[in-house]
């Protein structure tokens, strides 16, 4: 039976249980067999090519499993269905997909594949990837409770608890024996694992720590809507000009003053409605080494004192280049913006001075405001 020559198994000639000690040794074998030196025809070059891609993907654990998944999903993906019998017969068998080959790994199999390999990006703070992986492995395997329950776990690490209380729901729902699921659970409720539901978030009733928590989110809300206004209002107030050039150090003391609060509970407010993840995690560098993630952080920060537009655009080119970008993030710079906005709308003679530059004040206010969240945080 001929090989398929876009398959690196068929590529290397070893079959999908090949170990890494075996796919080395196949490839040195090829390796020089078809080294461009050995043999110059074209064909030889080509076939080093696809020799080198194979060993690059298999001699890696990570993406090994990836592509093994990826294999196995398009593999089920363009599987026919058998057509139903034409029999005489009043019922007829449903449509049902051709078994896979020997030696593929079963749907579910494959779903637990991408599940581990989204748990290796999750760690690596990958989370746009691994939450992509997750639902890859779903569409695999419905009943997969490993996608689910990471799923929550990126759904927290973002901010957004119901999504994460519902994704740990349904974790539940299909194995609950998943102890750390429902510790999990537990922690974002309040309140012991019962029957499970749905939607956790819609459906189960109030623990007393939950209404206690939405009481003081509430409170704290009104507290930052008033405090920002008010701070926004008494510039309209005050008769002497407040901006005058385009540096905030030649501004007026009061001006910077109410900037200054008026992001820092733009900031916390961010918090207190888990719109923003741990600042820690966040305000970091993914894909770099750990010893240069926090530099990165000090360079945005820096960036945006000198001038906010420009670390917008840092971040903006850094984390599309990882494909890492955070929502957390997104928001604090939404939250700067609208901010800023609201305070250039209450002095129109400075709203271009304050429209340009007063983000150096307010987003090193709201990165503040964010961290003082972190410290009252309930589920922190």
């Amino acid at each position: 039976m001929a090989s398929d020559t876009n398959d690196h198994y068929s590529v290397l000639g070893l079959a999908q249980t090949a170990t890494q000690a075996d796919i080395r040794a196949r490839f040195r074998e090829l390796a020089r067999k078809n080294h461009p030196d050995i043999d110059p025809s074209p064909e030889a070059l080509e076939r080093f090519k696809r020799i080198n891609e194979a060993n690059r993907v298999l001699s890696d654990a990570n993406r090994r499993k990836t592509y093994d998944a990826e294999q196995t999903l398009a593999r089920l993906r363009s599987q026919p269905a058998k057509a139903p019998s034409s029999s005489g017969s009043r019922a007829t068998r449903a449509p049902s997909a051709a078994a896979p080959p020997a030696g593929a790994p079963a749907p579910s199999d494959a779903a637990s594949i991408l599940v581990s390999a989204a748990q290796t990006s999750f760690g690596k703070l990958k989370l746009h990837e691994a939450e992509g992986l997750c639902k890859r492995a779903l569409k695999l395997d419905r009943r997969c409770a490993g996608a689910y329950e990471l799923l929550g776990d990126i759904q927290r690490a973002g901010g957004r608890t119901d999504e994460a209380i519902a994704m740990y729901s349904y974790a539940l729902q299909i194995d609950r024996t998943r102890r750390e699921a429902a510790a999990k659970l537990n922690k974002l409720t309040g309140g012991g694992f019962g029957p499970v539901v749905q939607s956790v978030s819609r459906t189960a009733s109030a623990s007393p720590r939950q209404v206690a928590e939405t009481r003081r989110r509430a409170l704290m809300n009104g507290l930052g809507i008033c405090g920002i206004g008010y701070m926004a209002f008494s510039m309209q107030r005050t008769p002497h000009p407040v901006a005058t050039g385009y540096s905030p150090i030649g501004w007026s003391g009061m001006l910077v003053f109410a900037l200054v609060i008026a992001g820092a509970l733009a900031g916390l407010m961010l918090t207190v409605n888990n719109r923003a993840e741990p600042l820690r995690s966040a305000l970091v560098l993914p894909a770099a080494k750990p010893s240069r993630r926090h530099g990165f952080a000090a360079l945005l920060l820096g960036l945006g004192a000198v001038w906010f537009y420009a670390a917008v655009l840092l971040y903006t080119l850094v984390s599309v280049m990882q494909e890492a970008p955070s929502r957390s993030i997104g928001r604090a710079f939404a939250a700067t913006v609208l901010v800023v906005l609201l305070f250039a709308a209450m002095r129109q003679e400075a709203a271009r001075y304050l429209a340009l530059f007063a983000g150096n004040v307010v987003f090193l206010a709201v990165v503040a405001g964010w961290a003082l969240g972190d410290t009252i945080r309930p589920d922190k």
